[in-house]
């Protein structure tokens, strides 16, 4: 009974370790996840959702431009430039030139046909007007042109007629040039608020230099160090897992493949079988011992009343004949049932040892493979975890070249300083500029309000009266008209002269600087401005050999980086290191080639875990399996040949009654003879008859209990013997294929988990090279730069204001040429004659004809006659 208690206690710690077990079969990577302050994620495989790179600070507002209301005349002025130059500069005649090849004038005249045409009517005005100027005033001196105070005419309405024509014609003249005069103005005052917002504008512009730089550094700082500090983490977490990541996989393809699992529990489950075959060969063995001892007994009663019958029919000679004592004799020869004395040894032994206890501690060392595994790796994890530091001061010392780029900026924005000390300056010095232009707009005021008064005293001064009787409003009129014609010749000759200077200068800034960076979407023009081997600045600057401008940036002339395609990329807010090209000056693949730096394949390579020491099942619990599956061959028929026979070999209650019926026959012969003989058989029959009742019985029971537990026996001995060959073999297939595939099987997981480890890795570079490539320094802010400083401070407030000023005062010159004509014209109908001649007086025109043939040169002159 005690026994049972104990193996019950067993099974019951067996099922709790069991449960156990099947808990730590469920061990899993801890933490499961891993996190950071910048919303970093890797779940538990090891897959990483990066965060989003920062963008970092702010940028300054961009300051749109503000044209002050001119966007109309600069218009003007762009389309005519773009009439006189509609042939493009022949950059290649020009660099071919350069490089000492054939001057191509064609292309050259082509170019400069418009430019020469419109420069050479200035130098024409500039040289033919001052002439002009002259002969007109000897011609008035002379008393022609309208210098006679003489009035000639047919009729008062055609008078009338050419007087309000010509009034009509000037005041339009006038009004435009009122509106260049305006122009010229704002012109001016745009000059003086373009130089006042010009340190603003580089002042915004350095902060977003500035700014752009900071928040680049900022962003390759975070994704070289910070999301490589994420994925060290991340490897750092899958180190230290490293018993569950390689451990736990290593120990479920043995349990698996291994049939380790089988294995075990065939062990644990044959501690049941052998308990309960102890059990029947206890129970066999008690039996027979029962059987033996009953059956002992049994022979010794039938011997002592076969001893007392032999000395009794000894003394009664041939009467007695027929009893033969020798018949009480027990059936079945005790000497005769085999021995399992050994088997109940080995039983014993093998039940001594704990088959259960042993399968455990086998289970426990298979299942602290994970432990094994973090014990035995722990150098190699340690030496990875040294390497990834070390690594990480590599990425910090490789990117201290960026460093040095923040230290440049912030050098160019101190470079700046005579900048804006000049800008300073100018600013003091602009208000003579601004005076100067004042002035010139007064002049020109001047000219028109001359012009103006004239046409409101000459209109308001009219009467119906004769030329010689003209009010003195009108005649003041006519003299603010000439006066104003007199100013006209003076100072339109200066005014040609500025605008001819101006005009290439700022035409040829508009058409072949402005234009191709500002109204060229694609930046095509460029190409041969600039961007290609071969362009025009590339063979002023490296000669025959050519060469990429811009790759002087990079260092490397060979380079294809392009200003169009520099542009075109900042403008779609690309990151700088896809626009700049900037991969041949600081190539991130360098930094992010960890498999060249961090040796991490041959360490996982070399790890190496010892399973050779793992045993399932003991050689000796082997041995004394084997001994105890050989020892269940039994005699089994050797125990039923003797317990299916017969108790007695002869029926003691008829022997018996054979002693009763002698001792009666004595008695019938002689009674007093056979007296004592009589009765003493009757005593031998009446011992037979007792040990029949109860001799016998306890013999035949214990005789059939040692049938029953033998039979019970030899059906459980068989299912032993296979379950013990079963579990000795799955023992041995278990233990044979840890010894022979354990250290492939570790080799196999230690590949998996060093592609685990490597795809952090791979991870991290994957986004490095997105992060760099797309998001890391987005140069939309060098486009605004760009723009701010072309678009708005050179462009706009440099070249568009001196495009406009040239093109107003060309205006003004334009509508000043008619409005001399128109003005002598009409002064000749405002101002008081001092003579009439009409064609009805025969004398006065014969008189007139004799005059005109008197005076030679200007005597057909008829500028003055109305």
């Amino acid at each position: 009974m005690e026994i049972n208690w104990t193996r019950q206690l067993l099974c019951i710690v067996t099922l709790i370790l069991l449960a156990q077990s099947s808990e730590s079969s469920s061990e899993t990577v801890t933490p499961a996840n891993v996190t950071d302050t910048y919303s970093n994620h890797a779940d538990i495989n090891s897959n990483i959702t990066w965060a989003s790179v920062p963008s970092g600070a702010s940028y300054p507002a961009e300051t749109p431009y503000d044209d002050a209301g001119l966007g109309a005349l600069y218009s003007m002025a762009t389309g005519f430039i773009n009439i006189v130059g509609s042939t493009p500069l022949p950059y290649d005649a020009v660099a071919s030139l350069i490089r000492g090849g054939g001057f191509e004038i064609n292309s050259f005249i082509s170019y400069g046909i418009g430019w020469g045409i419109c420069i050479g009517i200035g130098i024409l005005f500039i040289l033919i007007m001052p002439i002009v100027a002259c002969c007109f005033c000897c011609c008035r001196c002379c008393g022609n042109c309208g210098g006679k105070m003489e009035h000639k005419g047919h009729h008062d309405d055609d008078a009338m007629c050419r007087k309000v024509t010509y009034s009509i014609l000037l005041l339009v003249c006038t009004t435009f040039m009122m509106i260049a005069i305006i122009c010229v103005y704002v012109t001016n005052d745009k000059v003086s608020a373009s130089l006042g917002t010009t340190g603003t504008t580089l002042n915004e512009t350095m902060t977003t230099v500035n700014t752009y730089v900071n928040n680049t550094v900022e962003q390759i700082n975070y994704v070289a160090i910070k999301d490589f500090e994420f994925a060290r983490k991340v490897i750092d977490r899958d180190l230290d897992n490293i018993g569950v990541l390689v451990g736990v996989p290593v120990r479920t393809t043995l349990a698996t493949t291994g049939n380790v699992d089988n294995a075990i529990n065939s062990i644990i489950a044959l501690d049941a079988t052998i308990q309960d075959l102890a059990t029947k060969l206890i129970a066999v063995n008690t039996s027979v011992a029962v059987f033996k001892e009953k059956g002992n007994i049994l022979i010794s009663e039938l011997n002592s009343t076969a001893t007392n019958i032999s000395n009794t029919i000894s003394t009664c000679g041939a009467q007695c004949s027929s009893i033969n004592p020798n018949q009480l004799q027990m059936s079945a020869d005790l000497n005769q049932l085999p021995d399992i004395s050994s088997q109940v040894s080995q039983i014993d032994s093998v039940m001594s040892n704990n088959i259960t206890a042993l399968a455990l501690d086998g289970k426990k060392q298979f299942d602290d493979i994970p432990e094994r595994v973090t014990n035995e790796t722990r150098a190699t994890v340690t030496s990875i975890k040294i390497m990834l530091s070390n690594f990480t001061t590599t990425i910090s010392s490789s990117l201290s070249v960026i460093t040095t780029m923040t230290g440049m900026i912030s050098n160019l924005s101190s470079s700046l300083n005579p900048v804006y000390t000049g800008l300073d300056q100018a600013k003091q010095y602009d208000s003579y500029r601004n005076y100067g232009g004042i002035g010139l707009s007064c002049l020109l005021l001047l000219i028109v309000i001359f012009q103006f008064i004239g046409l409101v005293m000459g209109i308001c001064g009219h009467k119906k009266v004769t030329p010689t009787e003209r009010s003195g409003v009108s005649n003041c009129g006519g003299l603010f008209l000439m006066a104003a014609v007199g100013l006209c010749f003076i100072f339109s000759v200066f005014l040609m002269l500025f605008v001819v200077i101006m005009f290439p200068i700022g035409g040829i800034l508009e058409k072949e600087v402005c234009q191709p960076l500002t109204d060229d979407p694609t930046y095509s023009s460029l190409g041969k401005l600039v961007d290609n081997s071969d362009s025009l600045i590339s063979t002023v600057m490296f000669g025959s050999q050519g060469g990429y401008v811009m790759g002087i940036l990079l260092g490397n002339t060979s380079i294809p980086l392009t200003l169009g395609g520099v542009l075109t990329d900042c403008k779609n807010d690309m990151a700088a290191y896809t626009a700049l090209k900037l991969n041949n000056m600081f190539d991130i693949s360098s930094v992010t080639n960890y498999r060249s730096q961090i040796d991490i394949t041959t360490q996982l390579d070399s790890l190496n875990v010892d399973l050779s020491t793992v045993t399932i099942l003991s050689s000796n619990t082997e041995t004394q399996l084997t001994d105890f599956h050989n020892s269940l061959d039994i005699n089994f028929q050797g125990f039923l040949d003797q317990t299916n026979q017969s108790t007695t070999q002869v029926d003691l209650n008829a022997f018996a009654n054979e002693l009763r019926n002698l001792s009666a026959n004595l008695m019938a012969i002689n009674a007093s003879a056979f007296g004592t003989v009589a009765a003493e058989l009757n005593y031998s029959a009446d011992s037979l008859d007792s040990i029949q009742s109860t001799t016998v019985p306890a013999v035949n029971n214990a005789q059939t209990q040692i049938t029953t537990n033998i039979e019970n026996l030899a059906a459980a001995a068989p299912v032993a013997q296979t379950t013990v060959n079963n579990t000795l073999n799955n023992t041995r297939t278990a233990q044979t294929y840890i010894q022979t595939n354990g250290s492939g099987v570790v080799v196999d997981e230690a590949k998996n988990y060093a592609n685990r480890i490597l795809g952090v890795a791979d991870q991290f570079v994957a986004r490095a090279l997105s992060a760099v490539s797309n998001d890391v320094g987005k140069c939309k802010p060098v486009y605004t730069i760009f723009n701010s400083f072309f678009n708005t401070l050179f462009c706009g407030n440099v070249v568009d204001t001196l495009n406009g000023f040239w093109f107003t005062l060309g205006w003004y010159v334009f509508f000043m040429v008619p409005s001399i004509i128109f003005g002598v014209k009409l002064a000749k109908h405002f101002r008081r004659m001092n003579f009439e001649i009409t064609h009805e007086d025969p004398r006065t025109d014969s008189q007139e004809s004799m005059n005109s043939e008197k005076k030679p040169g200007f005597g057909k002159n008829e500028v003055g006659i109305a």
